[in-house]
């Protein structure tokens, strides 16, 4: 995420892309994790906070192909020269198929690796140089 990892924003939707590397691992087009409720840490050696989220589903090769959950949010992924990440400027069907895609992920059991903060003093949800930017990312 580089350091849209500072930006605002309430979820993110993790999706594998379609080049050799994703289809050897079996996560081509699929689902791979969502994180909901976004947890900056300061890092100092780092350009942009580290993120973990209140709740973070973590599925690899067994999430669902996005195309079968959200078609337009599929298309708009991976036809040619595709979005890398979308933080705004959604047609109002992505974006309600994005909120579908989160409300399925708040009634999956977190994943614990990725899901708790490992120093809530550390914080930096508005100490960040980036966190209040919010931009339309294509």
């Amino acid at each position: 995420m580089g350091r849209c990892r500072d930006y605002k924003y309430d979820a993110v939707i993790g999706i594998g892309g379609i080049s050799a590397n994703p289809r050897s691992e079996g996560i081509a087009e699929k689902i791979n994790w969502v994180g909901i409720g976004p947890i900056r840490h300061r890092t100092p050696s780092k350009r942009a906070c580290e993120v973990t989220f209140e709740h973070f589903v973590l599925l690899d090769d067994k999430g669902p192909l996005l195309k079968s959950i959200a078609p337009n949010l599929a298309k708009r992924f991976y036809r040619r020269n595709g979005a890398r990440y979308l933080l705004d400027g959604y047609s109002d069907i992505e974006y309600q198929e994005a909120q579908k895609i989160v409300k399925w992920a708040k009634l999956q059991n977190p994943s614990e690796s990725k899901s708790s903060n490992p120093n809530k003093d550390n914080s930096c949800s508005s100490s960040c140089k980036s966190s209040t930017k919010k931009r339309k990312c294509k």
